[in-house]
Parts: C-alpha cells; structure tokens; sequence
C-alpha cells in the first residue's frame, strides 16, 4: 500500500470511529509521533524501587507535619525564604513566559469556569492529554539541545 493510500484508508477508519473514541485514538496518534526519547519517557515502568523504612518514617512525620498544622507552607513564604519576589516566580516556574491567560482562549476558560465539578473533570481530562505529549516533546527537546551543545 502506498503512502497516500496508506493516509486515505486512515481518514476512513478514523472516520468510522464513534465520537466516544475519537479522542483515544487522538492521543494514539499524538504517542505515535513522539520522537524516541518522549516515547521512552512516556511509556518508561513506574520506579519500582522498594520503599525503605527511611522513606515510611518520613513519609508519616510529614502527614504528622500536616495534621499538627493543618495546612502546608504557602509559595509566597517558600520564595521569600528564599529570597525571591512574588512577581519574579512566574519566570523561574514558566521560563521567560508570564502566567496569566492568552487573550485568544479567555473566553473558553472563562466559560469552562462556570461548569460544574464532573463537566471540569473532563475538560481537565481532555487537557491533560493534550498537553502531556506536548510537554514530553517540550522537556525532550530541551534535554536533545543540551546534549548537543556538550
């Protein structure tokens, strides 16, 4: 079968999916065009490194941390620590680029703010699998341009 057949027969059994598999098959699609190096992060085995008694003790004292306190440390008061300004956070957590909505989506988002809790959950869900491979290629990329300039 030649490519563009290849393609044709594609769209056809794309086309005869039903709408509850459409998306399945979108992120299918999306893996399947990873470069290698996302492709092994994305499907890399869960770490099955045995859970030591070191790591259980620390794990209670920190649910003990947060019962005693009822809450944990507020950001503010992490970077302030540290010496940071609120205002200066964006660029350590999200590059050069600045937190805060792009004009062309406010309206979406405005109107995804008023769904209810189960209609969010999906639009989270659709989300997430739109931005996970979007992010592996971000994250691999920038790991590949590294390696080059060593």
């Amino acid at each position: 079968m030649n490519a563009a057949a290849g393609k044709h027969h594609a769209h056809e059994l794309i086309e005869r999916l039903p709408d509850s598999q459409i998306a399945t098959a979108i992120r299918f699609l999306e893996f399947m065009l990873l470069d290698p190096v996302a492709r092994a992060v994305a499907t890399a085995p869960p770490d099955d490194e045995p859970v030591t008694e070191q790591d259980r003790r620390r794990f209670h004292a920190g649910q003990a941390w947060f019962v005693q306190r009822g809450r944990g440390i507020p950001m503010e008061d992490v970077l302030a620590e540290c010496g940071i300004k609120p205002e200066d956070s964006d660029g350590l957590l999200l590059g050069k680029a600045r937190r805060g909505l792009d004009e062309d989506l406010s309206f979406q988002f405005e109107a995804i703010s008023r769904f209810n809790g189960e209609e969010k959950k999906v639009v989270r869900s659709v989300l997430e699998g739109l931005l996970l491979p979007y992010e592996v290629r971000r994250w691999s990329a920038g790991a590949s341009a590294k390696e080059n300039q060593q």
